[in-house]
């Protein structure tokens, strides 16, 4: 026996290697519900994924439903290792007698057809592996039935189904979400076949070695050459040299802290303890404004812990009986501990390295409390180790645990589609390799986002990226870590750690209100998941072309002389047409009316036959060119308080008049946000509108210094995130919200902000980042070349330009339409289709006036000629910028394509032509292109041109 032949196939697929919108199988077209359906590949060989929530995926079915033979056989390979429970279904097509279950380690239900039950559930002896290749044979033959796998062979066995299995369609679906990844790589369907167990085995053998990735043992270097008279050499490649292997001492998963010694041991070993020291002032009495007799209503100066600093598992608080000096260390909101410096002094020069004292080592600094308990202060670990020779001092800097994922760079994505920020940073987090954090919890936070780019640090480039305009009822979502468990979570502005007053000592506050860091009028683009970019753009002086749609509801209905307007579909087409020519409106298609129509038709360059069709119709109504102008066109604020808005604009942009509540003395702040891709508009006006309402007022941002501790906690244990009430300021009681903390032995020093914004906002804010104020950052700005290209304002998605409307053209006529774009630019989409009926047709783009009459010199009938009309030079001196359809090759069969290397194709007409493909373009006539369109038959053609997002 041997394996069967897979090109012999009824029906087979296997994974085309870049997404697809369809699959050919056998007869069957297999479709996604969503097009184009991702492929994932792995070592070279694609696949399609399956798993529920892999971006982009969606339920592949057949375009039609199929009779099959009783007896045959399938085989469906697999990449993965599925899910602990039941997690894929296999297809009801061409799996003609089974419908399965299959799950890591069993198959939990197959049957033949409705009565027949091969098994409940049978349990694989070989489990599937996470990244490993299996394939199922199902098998129907006249004597018996059966089930088998690469892994084991046969798994289940019961008598054959002896019924037709009637008609069936093909599903793919994961339907469990704790699937591993799982990908089809292919699938097999043999009619009328009588397949034994051993031919099943053999074939999926075949199968097996067909998908898995080539090895070979054999390896050698240089080469031979001879040159010259009988002179031999050997080139030898040069040696590659050795990496070296990368430092590491500390392990992924820190080892258990010690026991900390107790305050006894503490105390006899010379160690101080931390003390709760602080104050709480009433309101003073003020004379001249100055505080008289002002004197703390309660106080406290309490024993209160001590630190424990350990270093890969190993207690340092104590090394060698020596007191190791206090360390330093910083928090900041998002992602709580950022740096850490610990000196050791006990370590000299001349000392040998602990095996602790390495790269990577995990760093922990706890406050062991006196009454009970420990609080973490700081976890993170060894980046640097350093010692300075005038000192002596050997110092340890660290990174915060999450600051590991900031020596990874993001990638580029292949994919944009929005994601629930709740899931998108868990995931980028739990997937950073060797991290020294747990897993990180998806959540639900109704914020999505996409933005573009790459290679930018992962955790303060990309997820700082995304974190910063993530805003939910006025409050920010942040990146919470504590004992090593980063959450996303929002801010809480609301509960009050202590009250502190102004001026008190003990606690230093330096805080200021700057107006040029509160933007009152923020700006935004972004680009739509349909590719189209957006900036809120207005064209109050833009109309909506106007051309009355052409009066027959067949195109391919003309109206010669003596037709009234009785006999047009619309009962007033020839009146209309009269009247924009200016004749006589009596709704009859006179000789004197022929005889202006052919004047017409002379002038435009078309066909001169006096019938008043779909080509004259165009030209009398000058169909896609009247639609008003683009002057006056300007891109409006996505959110901006009213009163610094001097006039009132209607929603086309038009000008409504003075704002009454203007106020000329409130200066104006503007802002512009990038939202990246896959963002529609509507999502980023929401998202300006939370900025603005947060930050339109400057509120009070700056320093406080806790010489003193707060009277519920010690200063050390302040936390990022952390309110403040401030009382007294300037007669005000104003809260304010902790973005980071750095610490020492004297000193708790708190950045924060009313507003509570993020610490490199505030940092912005506190050394004064202002672009817009500074003369040499202004002028640098200007001088950028770069900058003056690219934010040139080209025309967008919102744009009516480039746009041409619905209307009629004649069969074997060309139509040129002149349609506004600008004067220069890229175009990334172009999608245009014809109806009533779809049409196979050729479509032209022009950067200079041509007419018909050019067209039927130059070019004739596109869709007939043997060689490509567009590759000419008389049609070069047209102004041809782009050109599609010919006879070899049509426009109109998308998705797919008229012909393809082998040969032309049996795809259907769909009348749709969708190029994803760039262009450029420049009109010699600003702003506008002519667009010409031929088609073998009467139709009706709209489109459009998508411009590029600069």
């Amino acid at each position: 026996m041997a394996a069967l032949d897979l090109d012999v196939a009824t029906r087979s697929f296997v994974c085309p290697p870049a997404p697809f919108s369809a699959l050919a199988f056998g007869d069957q077209t297999l479709t996604p519900s969503i097009a184009p359906h991702p492929v994932r590949i792995v070592d070279d060989l694609p696949g399609i994924p399956t798993k529920a929530d892999y971006p982009g995926r969606s339920t592949i079915t057949s375009d039609i439903a199929v009779s099959v033979a009783l007896h045959g056989a399938t085989f469906i390979a697999f990449r993965g290792g599925f899910g602990l429970v039941a997690s894929y279904t296999t297809p009801n097509a061409p799996m003609c007698y089974f419908n399965s279950g299959i799950m890591r380690d069993r198959i939990s239900y197959a049957y033949v057809h409705d009565t027949s039950v091969i098994a409940s559930e049978t349990i694989l002896t070989v489990p599937h592996t996470v990244d490993g290749i299996s394939v199922y044979c199902f098998v129907n033959n006249s004597t018996a039935a059966f089930v088998a796998n690469s892994l084991e062979g046969v798994i289940a066995s019961v008598a054959p189904a002896t019924t037709d299995p009637g008609l069936v369609t093909t599903s793919t679906d994961t339907t469990d979400g704790d699937s591993d990844d799982v990908d089809i790589l292919g699938m097999w369907h043999f009619d009328n076949v009588e397949v034994s167990t051993t031919d099943a085995i053999d074939t999926m053998d075949a199968i097996l070695a067909a998908l898995s990735p080539e090895t070979s043992d054999a390896s050698g270097v240089g080469e031979w050459a001879i040159s010259g008279t009988a002179l031999a050499s050997v080139n030898v490649e040069p040696t590659v040299p050795t990496t070296p292997t990368p430092p590491s001492g500390g392990s992924q998963s820190p080892p258990t802290k010690p026991t900390p010694a107790t305050p006894s041991e503490m105390k006899s070993a010379g160690v101080y303890p931390i003390r709760h020291v602080f104050e709480t002032m009433p309101a003073p009495t003020l004379v001249n404004d100055l505080p008289v007799g002002w004197t703390a209503s309660s106080h406290g100066d309490d024993e209160y812990g001590y630190l424990q600093i350990t270093v890969e598992g190993v207690d340092i608080t104590l090394l060698d009986g020596v007191e190791t000096p206090f360390p330093s260390w910083r928090r900041g909101e998002p992602f709580g501990p950022q740096s850490a410096t610990i000196e050791v002094p006990q370590i000299t020069t001349f000392s040998a390295m602990p095996s602790w004292a390495a790269h990577g080592a995990n760093v922990s600094i706890d406050l062991v409390k006196i009454a009970g308990g420990s609080v973490s202060l700081f976890e993170g670990f060894v980046m640097d180790l350093g010692v300075n020779e005038d000192t002596g001092i050997f110092t340890l800097e660290c990174l915060g645990v999450l600051f590991g994922a900031d020596l990874t760079l993001r990638t580029p994505s292949f994919t944009t589609a929005p994601r629930d920020l709740g899931s998108l940073v868990p995931e980028l987090l739990n997937k950073v390799a060797g991290r020294r954090w747990l897993s990180m919890a998806s959540i639900v936070t109704g914020a999505r986002t996409s933005v573009a780019g790459g290679w930018e640090p992962l955790l303060t480039g990309y997820i700082q990226q995304l974190l910063a305009t993530a805003i939910k009822d006025g409050k920010q979502w942040t990146v919470r870590c504590e004992e090593r468990t980063p959450e996303l979570m929002l801010k809480d502005t609301t509960n009050i750690e202590a009250s502190i007053r102004v001026g008190q000592r003990g606690y230093r506050v330096d805080v200021n209100s700057d107006a040029t860091q509160a933007p009152n009028v923020i700006y935004g683009e972004g680009i739509a998941p349909d590719g189209g970019r957006w900036r809120n753009s207005k064209y109050p002086n833009w109309k909506p072309d106007d051309t009355p749609d052409y009066p027959n509801v067949n195109p391919a209905d003309t109206m010669r002389q003596g037709r009234t307007d009785a006999s047009t579909d619309s009962g007033n087409g020839i009146s209309t047409w009269e009247r924009k020519m200016g004749l006589p409106a009596d709704g009859v298609l006179s000789a004197a009316d022929v005889l202006a129509m052919k004047r017409l038709q002379g002038r435009s360059g078309i066909t001169v036959d006096g019938v008043l069709g779909p080509q004259t119709w165009a030209t009398t109504f000058n169909t896609g060119a009247n639609t008003g102008s683009l002057d006056g066109a300007f891109i409006a604020p996505l959110a901006a308080a009213e009163e610094v808005m001097p006039r009132l604009y209607g929603p086309d942009g038009d000008d409504l008049g003075p704002n009454p509540t203007h106020d000329p003395d409130i200066i104006r702040v503007e802002d512009k946000i990038n939202y990246g891709q896959d963002v529609t508009k509507a999502e980023g006006i929401a998202n300006a509108e939370e900025v603005l309402a947060r930050e339109s007022d400057p509120g009070w941002a700056g320093i406080i210094t806790f010489e003193l501790d707060p009277p519920n906690k010690s200063r050390y244990e302040i936390r990022e995130g952390d309110n403040w009430r401030l009382l007294g300021l300037h007669g005000q009681t104003v809260d304010v919200h902790t973005a980071r903390v750095r610490f020492d032995e004297d000193f708790a020093i708190c950045e924060v902000d009313s507003k509570a914004r993020d610490y490199p906002t505030l940092e912005a804010i506190r050394t004064r980042d202002r672009n817009a104020t500074d003369p040499a950052k202004v002028a640098q700005k200007r001088l950028l070349e770069g900058d003056i290209g690219t934010d040139r304002a080209t025309y967008d998605a919102e744009s009516p330009a480039g746009r041409m409307p619905r209307h009629a053209i004649f069969s074997g006529l060309w139509d040129v339409r002149q349609i506004p774009m600008g004067a220069y630019g890229r175009v990334v989409r172009t999608d245009f289709k014809t109806t009533s009926s779809a049409q196979p047709f050729a479509l032209a783009v022009f950067g200079k006036p041509l007419t018909a009459a050019d067209l039927v010199s130059a070019v004739g009938n596109p869709l007939s000629t043997a060689t490509n009309p567009w590759s000419n030079e008389a049609v070069d001196d047209l102004g041809l910028l782009q050109a599609w359809g010919w006879a070899s090759q049509p426009a109109g069969y998308y998705p797919d394509t008229y012909s393809n290397p082998n040969g032309e194709t049996a795809s259907p007409v769909t009348g749709r032509l969708l190029d994803d493909a760039s262009w450029d373009y420049a009109s010699e006539r600003s702003p506008w292109l002519w667009v010409a369109a031929f088609a073998p038959a009467a139709c009706f053609i709209e489109g459009r041109f998508y411009g590029a997002a600069d």
